[in-house]
């Protein structure tokens, strides 16, 4: 409520520094197109499962006490939004073997998430360390610092948020199962497996530009292979 005007210097109420108001005030925009196609399980016939989701998801605003990097131009906040995978595939397979035996598996991939870039200092002077830098080589590699320009004071730069995009995420899971009915009894023990092939699934890219590890994935998206055996009694 009491923002500094970039060119004087100067606040509203020259007797405070940040007056914030947080207000549930925003606007998203939201188009998809939904495929699936389905055939269910037959007697030692497999049964599998498609869907593909192709979306867009726009906001001006992203989760709670978000701040614009410019107060007096919220506009400029309108872009992809953090959680905006634009392809989504699942497909999934049930197939009954002889011997009682069952395979099933589930095959996930989503398409990289939008990632911000910040200078990592307080540019325009406004006490908030959100501000983004200048686009400087149109094209250039978005994990290269020099792709960008952030020395500059009493302004924000024009890059827009979210103005990346990061690794894509694949996973495959597997079960195998093997049934045995004793009376009114039927176990089931199986071994299954998460992340079967051991894919890393990077996460995005560290956006400070004042950090060591810009431009690096320091974290990964869902978790290492992981195999589990069990069993199950019905009754």
């Amino acid at each position: 409520l009491n923002p500094r005007d970039p060119a004087t210097g100067t606040r509203p109420n020259p007797n405070f520094l940040r007056i914030t108001q947080y207000e549930t005030e925003g606007h998203a925009w939201y188009s998809a197109l939904l495929m699936s196609l389905d055939k269910r399980a037959a007697a030692r016939t497999p049964g599998f499962g498609i869907s593909y989701t192709l979306a867009k998801t726009i906001r001006d605003v992203e989760g709670f006490l978000f701040l614009a990097q410019d107060q007096l131009n919220p506009a400029a906040e309108k872009s992809l939004a953090t959680k905006d995978p634009r392809h989504q595939f699942v497909g999934r397979y049930t197939w009954m073997m002889p011997w009682d035996l069952q395979l099933a598996g589930l095959l996930q991939y989503r398409s990289g998430q939008p990632w911000n870039v910040t200078t990592g200092r307080d540019n325009n002077l406004d006490t908030e360390q959100n501000d983004r830098p200048d686009l400087a080589v149109p094209g250039g590699n978005p994990l290269d610092r020099a792709t960008y320009f952030a020395d500059f004071t009493n302004r924000v730069g024009n890059l827009g948020r979210n103005y990346n995009t990061g690794p894509s995420f694949i996973s495959l899971d597997a079960r195998l199962s093997k049934f045995v009915t004793v009376n009114r009894f039927r176990i089931e023990a199986f071994v299954e497996a998460f992340n079967l092939t051991n894919k890393v699934n990077f996460g995005t890219p560290v956006g400070n530009l004042r950090s060591a590890t810009f431009g690096t994935s320091t974290g990964i998206q869902g978790n290492q292979r992981q195999v589990e055996l069990g069993f199950r009694l019905d009754f």
